[in-house]
């Protein structure tokens, strides 16, 4: 284990230009994949979204896709990020945009801790898995919703790094017990998690789940070739199609739950 894993949460001070290479440039299908499955639970667990008027909060938002998308829509937006220059391409788009949205600092647990708001939506997207006691991290989200809010979580799923290694060959990596990255070095998340896990623990932290997605079930997995020749509307309908049935959910790279304060 590493000393990043044992103690350090990463945080992407100087990273901002390869996270939007790698996800979302040039219409890259990892991206307009993961927005597709999002945008589809989201509308679901929220059916009036277009209507405008709620309250959001985009925790470790990064370069602002989903705070953009949703001010769009009239909503009250909060977009925080604790990577400087992260929020300063963050902040460039939003202009760009011409939308309002409330740009702050802070971590997860910094915002949970000081902030006395409540939100309609809170969502985290790909944050928990460069924590180092990602579980711990989830007693922060019920305080932050509204009575009536809803909770859209994202994380990096374990089983998927798992296969990962398998399909390249690297089968030690895949055998061992600690397939997180150093966080460091290359964008390999230094806490991938086991999805029930995640979802076992829900209950303490106050939290119901509403619905579970995977989040590129199959994509990850394609034959580059095939890959590159693939119809990404395609591609886009299988995985809305296979995104909540097992065993193509379990597989995927992420996984998103919807969630509520527990009664």
């Amino acid at each position: 284990m590493t000393e990043q894993q044992a103690g350090q949460d990463r945080i992407f001070d100087g990273w901002a230009e390869r996270f939007d290479q790698r996800i979302y440039a040039g219409n890259n299908p990892k991206g307009a994949i993961r927005q597709a499955l999002i945008r589809r639970d989201l509308y679901e667990a929220l059916p009036a979204l277009d209507k405008g008027g709620l309250r959001i909060l985009d925790i470790g938002g990064g370069l602002g896709q989903n705070a953009i998308w949703l001010a769009g829509l009239g909503h009250q937006v909060t977009l925080s990020e604790p990577s400087r220059d992260m929020r300063d391409h963050a902040q460039q788009r939003i202009k760009d945009a011409g939308c309002e949205v409330r740009l702050l600092p802070h971590t997860l647990q910094a915002f949970s801790a000081a902030c006395p708001e409540q939100f309609d939506l809170v969502l985290c997207h790909a944050v928990l898995e460069w924590l180092a006691a990602p579980l711990q991290a989830l007693d922060c989200f019920a305080p932050l919703l509204s009575g009536d809010g809803r909770l859209s979580l994202m994380f990096y799923n374990l089983h998927s790094a798992m296969m990962r290694s398998l399909v390249v060959g690297d089968f030690s990596r895949a055998l061992s017990d600690n397939l997180g990255g150093d966080g460091i070095k290359r964008l390999a998340p230094i806490s991938p998690l086991v999805p029930q896990s995640v979802i076992a623990a829900l209950p303490e932290a106050g939290l119901q789940l509403l619905s579970h997605s995977g989040v590129r079930c199959f994509y990850d997995y394609m034959l580059p070739q095939v890959r590159a020749k693939a119809d990404t509307d395609s591609v886009i309908e299988a995985e809305l199609q296979l995104s909540r049935q097992d065993p193509w959910r379990p597989m995927a790279r992420y996984q998103h739950l919807i969630c509520k304060q527990a009664r």
